[in-house]
């Protein structure tokens, strides 16, 4: 016999052992109850996954929230202690023939 023939026959050998195995161990499977056990086993590792990707976005929308406050907070007090309430009435152009749009074009496009 070749090395070649050999080989074949390993293999052939090995298929045969293994059907033989499967057949023997798994001679009796209910598939129904294979499939609901396979279906489980697929639903808690998709709620698994589901629980970790949540976790992760619910904690980065309380850490947004919080930093939104506290920004929103010290602007607060920014505007508070620094703004000046009051308005300057010499900023108004009082004069009729000056039109708000012809003072933007004048500054903007330079005419």
């Amino acid at each position: 016999m070749t090395g070649n023939g050999k080989i074949k026959t390993f293999l052939t050998d090995m298929r045969d052992r293994f059907v033989e195995y499967i057949s023997e161990t798994y001679g009796n499977v209910n598939f129904g109850e294979e499939f609901v056990s396979a279906m489980r086993t697929i639903g808690r590792v998709i709620y698994s996954a589901l629980a970790i990707v949540l976790d992760i976005v619910i904690t980065l929308l309380l850490v947004c929230a919080i930093t939104g406050i506290i920004v929103v907070t010290a602007f607060a007090v920014y505007v508070n202690n620094y703004v000046d309430p009051t308005f300057d009435t010499d900023l108004i152009i009082t004069d009729s023939t000056v039109t708000w749009l012809s003072i933007h074009f004048k500054e903007c496009f330079c005419f």
